[in-house]
């Protein structure tokens, strides 16, 4: 006869197995929830390789400390601004470079003299030697103060993970060397308790699923930079706009002539990928997200080799970002504009990226000016591109020689239609842009809609990219900021003659030793 703690004993095991079971549906269902709703922000965390990703687990499982780290941060980086702001460009772009060694200006700032500054500088790599030697020589009274900044910093930082275990408080540290990561959990704080609690509660299940997305996005990263090499070899009018626009955007971000000439890629060194210091921030005038002093090809996804353009990627979102948010680029770049919007827009449904964002917002920011053919004309969507960048042009010299009277956009347009007549002026119609998709989830929709619908995967990267808390704005804020290599010529804007490719330009290493692809390689 049965005894009744043998029964007891199989009714528990029973009660144990189905709790066990439970809570794994559970874990499942929130995991595959968050993938539903933030795949933007999970496709960049499933890029990095596995040691990262579990230090952003680990730190996710205290978000109270990631809001510490981010009030001191702020003061921090606004006190090194300021104690630069006063110093020309060239030099705090020198400073900058030199705070992304660690201990490096303190080792300055040490020094009396110029005897031991090679022995100093030879533990770093010989590409930050002359600015390092530069900042000694000129400006070496800023040195301790910025080494104050730092220690108050360092002070503060200590104290807030003093709390965690050992194991949690590395982890932190770690995941400073990748700042982008933290500023990922601090625009997305929902993301990072999900995170940090299935974390807690079966950590293999939660690398598991990252694994296997990661493998997946390698697969469609190497898919979508064909075909976006297809695409430009097929295109050529985008092409050649599309070189003609780096040019701008070398003047954009300060590139000397020195980072833009190549030698040899046999020679040539390869990418320093070490961030800006998260404690100091990176410099006030790149894009947001911009921790990377990235070379100029990250950003186009080619070089050239022998008077040759070779293709390696498509092009960055910082990239993308800048394009569609100076009116002068769909203006003079209508071809590349439009190659842009189909590839992410009205093109074959592709794994969200954030790369989609500053296009969906542009589309929706002048959705009332695009004509109801907008999709599905392809010449006259070009000439739309090419009139509304006209129009912005024209309409924010209008508001600037008449400050006291400002007109927007769409009335702008339907006051001088004759000279835009390919954009809608007519207010009481409503544009459609029927089949046209939502940025973030490449799904059919009239409007962007904030919330994806389905888990889709990023495409570009060297380092990831992601949305910021910019990138989540309705619309992308105009700038009455003179268009770079632009001047004013009885009233219009005048492209000055830009720089063509040299023939003295060759090869840089097209590899980023920090990148989840070359750890993955």
């Amino acid at each position: 006869m049965i005894s009744k703690k043998f029964i007891y004993l199989i009714f528990f095991s029973f009660f144990i197995c189905g709790a066990h079971f439970l809570v794994a549906q559970s874990l499942q269902s929130t995991l595959s929830m968050l993938f539903y709703e933030d795949s933007t922000d999970i496709n960049t965390i499933a890029l990095y390789p596995k040691s990262i990703r579990d230090d952003l687990f680990k730190v996710s499982t205290h978000s109270e400390g990631i809001v510490k780290l981010n009030v001191i941060q702020k003061k921090s980086k606004e006190a090194f601004r300021k104690k630069l702001e006063n110093l020309p460009k060239e030099v705090q772009k020198k400073v900058w470079n030199i705070s992304r060694f660690e201990n490096l200006i303190s080792q300055l700032m040490e020094m009396d003299d110029n005897n031991n500054l090679e022995t100093v500088l030879s533990k770093y790599p010989k590409a930050i030697h002359d600015d390092a030697v530069s900042v000694f020589v000129n400006n070496r009274d800023i040195l301790p103060y910025l080494d104050h900044i730092y220690q108050d910093f360092e002070t503060s930082f200590s104290i807030i993970i003093s709390v965690y275990n050992s194991e949690d408080q590395l982890a932190f540290r770690h995941l400073m060397k990748t700042p982008e990561l933290v500023d990922l959990l601090l625009d997305n704080l929902n993301l990072a308790v999900s995170l940090g609690d299935i974390y807690k509660t079966d950590s293999t299940l939660l690398h598991h699923q990252f694994d296997s997305l990661q493998t997946l996005l390698a697969q469609h990263q190497l898919k979508e930079k064909e075909e976006w090499k297809e695409e430009m070899t097929n295109n050529p009018e985008a092409q050649k706009e599309f070189i003609e626009s780096t040019q701008e955007f070398d003047k954009e971000l300060s590139y000397t002539n020195e980072e833009l000439k190549e030698t040899d890629q046999a020679s040539s060194p390869s990418f320093d990928d070490l961030p800006y210091s998260y404690w100091s921030g990176h410099p006030w005038w790149l894009e947001p997200d911009y921790w990377y002093p990235y070379p100029y090809w990250y950003h186009y996804g080619f070089y050239y080799r022998q008077h040759r353009i070779i293709w390696i990627g498509i092009p960055s979102w910082h990239f993308i970002r800048w394009h569609f948010h100076h009116h002068f680029n769909y203006n003079f770049y209508p071809h590349f504009t439009n190659l842009l919007i189909e590839h992410y827009y009205f093109g074959p449904l592709r794994p969200a990226s954030r790369h989609k964002v500053p296009i969906g917002n542009w589309i929706e920011q002048n959705r009332e000016l695009l004509p109801d053919k907008f999709n599905s004309n392809r010449e006259l969507r070009i000439n739309s591109i090419r009139e509304l960048g006209k129009a912005e042009i024209d309409r924010e010299r209008y508001n600037r020689e008449n400050p006291g009277n400002p007109v927007s956009s769409f009335d702008f347009v339907r006051q001088h239609h004759a000279n835009y007549p390919d954009l809608k002026h007519e207010k009481d119609q409503n544009p459609v842009l029927k089949n046209t998709r939502n940025p973030e989830t490449g799904q059919p929709s009239g409007r962007i809609n904030k919330t994806p619908k389905k888990n889709k995967l990023p495409i570009q990267g060297n380092h990831p990219q992601r949305r910021t808390s910019e990138d989540k704005q309705k619309f992308i804020p105009k700038t009455n900021k003179p268009a770079p290599g632009y001047h004013k010529k009885d009233g219009q804007s005048i492209r000055t003659e830009s720089r063509k490719p040299s023939a003295n330009q060759s090869t840089p290493k097209p590899s980023n030793p920090k990148s989840p692809d070359s750890k993955k390689e």
